[in-house]
């Protein structure tokens, strides 16, 4: 399998360190990967800044900014639908840049996206961050959300939305979000839009008119009963665990509270 991994950067020195850390990941990926860091200034700088492979080829393009900076986070998706034309990649990933994606997780996708995607169910992933007590914690959700946390057909239904600031698709539901899904004109959640990838199609009318709803809920299947370690992907800055604006719940806690709303 070939992927083309995409990678959103806004240039901040303090965030190289993130950066490189994606790269390191992508280098021990058992599919060949190119990487593509798009980034808004700096580009010879930041080429001298990070980490090379011999088994990587990366690529970094520096986009001309006319819009709100947020917006970068929408710039991908220009070279994807070329990339898409030309049939050059079998799968494709969106990440923001401090979002660390193991080989494991390209693993557990690759296992279990093509026949729940059959059914319209999105595979899901959770995003975990380590509190100061060094406890992973789950913050992508709200408390009115977590009712919705059930277990139903061996599988963690955590409903219609599971955001975790990255997505991977394989070529044919890249092309498909990429011409049912309109760029986002509300500057305030357009990073978080461009980062739901397919899962955002049919959620709250976003969708073009007359496109098919994509996904009807997202699930994470379950092994030995049990949250697979795979489907955990991780915030590198852990700026959110100890906020008490952001719903902290912890990773173990999960599996937990879905029992309990399924009974």
């Amino acid at each position: 399998m070939k992927i083309a991994k995409h990678i959103c950067f806004y240039y901040q020195e303090d965030r190289i360190i993130y950066l490189n850390q994606l790269i390191d990941a992508a280098s021990q990926y058992e599919d060949d990967v190119d990487v593509f860091i798009h980034t808004h200034n700096n580009k010879k700088w930041l080429s001298e800044k990070i980490n090379s492979y011999d088994n990587l080829n990366i690529e970094i393009l520096e986009h001309k900014m006319k819009e709100h900076p947020f917006y970068l986070t929408w710039k991908p998706r220009v070279l994807m639908r070329k990339q898409v034309k030309e049939n050059i990649y079998d799968a494709y990933m969106y990440v923001e840049d401090d979002v660390l994606v193991s080989n494991d997780t390209i693993k557990y996708w690759k296992k279990y996206s093509t026949n729940l995607n059959k059914e319209k169910i999105n595979l899901g992933f959770l995003r975990l961050e380590k509190n100061t007590q060094g406890i992973y914690c789950w913050t992508d959700t709200a408390e009115h959300d977590l009712p919705l946390l059930k277990i139903e057909s061996n599988m963690l239904n955590v409903g219609i939305l599971s955001y975790c600031a990255f997505w991977i698709h394989d070529k044919e539901l890249t092309k498909k979000m990429l011409y049912t899904i309109p760029k986002s004109n509300n500057v305030s959640n357009c990073r978080e839009k461009a980062a739901l990838g397919a899962n955002l199609a049919g959620y709250n009318t976003v969708a073009r008119e007359g496109s098919e709803e994509i996904f009807t809920k997202t699930c994470i299947p379950l092994e030995d009963n049990k949250i697979p370690e795979a489907c955990k992907v991780y915030h590198l800055p852990n700026n959110y665990a100890d906020h008490n604006v952001f719903l902290a719940i912890e990773a173990d806690k999960i599996l937990e509270r879905a029992i309990s709303n399924s009974y």
